[in-house]
């Protein structure tokens, strides 16, 4: 999954005129800490891998996700809160709370979502 981290860091993105464009990567995560402590050294080789291959415009950032700010205000407010209540995400739990907040995501921030294996 990192490597298509790496493809759009390191990517030269441009407009149909041919002019650079900037892009920005958000990185959720529950913790942004461990995950610096578990994977810095890959983080770190991202970066450098991005400034060899001239993308100064690309950033990343790791993101905390806080799940109740990102859900209020969108559809999946309501049904999120009656999961918490009941405890209960289905039993694909992890990936339903996953697939529930890329929607939110998308509805809150517009753009599009697309899983690191789709072709």
């Amino acid at each position: 999954r990192l490597c298509a981290l790496e493809s759009a860091l390191t990517a030269p993105v441009r407009d149909p005129d041919g002019n650079s464009r900037s892009i920005a990567v958000l990185v959720w995560v529950k913790n942004a800490t461990k995950t610096v402590e578990d994977h810095g050294s890959l983080l770190r080789d991202l970066a450098a891998a991005a400034r060899r291959a001239g993308s100064i415009a690309a950033r990343a950032w790791l993101v905390e996700l806080d799940w109740w700010a990102a859900v209020a205000g969108t559809p999946l407010e309501e049904f999120s809160r009656e999961r918490a209540r009941r405890g209960d995400w289905g039993l694909f739990g992890s990936q339903n709370q996953a697939d529930a907040l890329r929607l939110a995501l998308v509805y809150r921030y517009g753009g599009c979502y697309a899983d690191l294996d789709t072709y």
